[in-house]
């Protein structure tokens, strides 16, 4: 499984780190790990809570691995226009 990928598409989908973190009853910054690859696999249950809350997204939602997930923006970012 790419979770990478799967996390991406959940981003994708509008869902931020603390929530999909909230979701699977991990840490920020477990999930923030994972989407940065350095860690490469989870533990059984937290992959079946990711796979399970990408049962919830809808099959359009394309994964974007150029854009960081939104709580792993740095916040300075979040209140600059352009």
């Amino acid at each position: 499984m790419d979770w990478k990928n799967l996390l991406a598409r959940l981003a994708a989908a509008k869902l931020t780190q603390v929530q999909i973190a909230e979701r699977c009853g991990v840490s920020q910054s477990t999930i923030s790990d994972l989407a940065r690859g350095a860690t490469k696999s989870p533990g059984f249950e937290l992959g079946m809570k990711l796979r399970e809350l990408l049962a919830e997204v809808p099959p359009d939602v394309p994964a974007n691995d150029n854009v960081a997930p939104p709580a792993a923006q740095p916040a300075a970012a979040a209140g600059q226009g352009a």
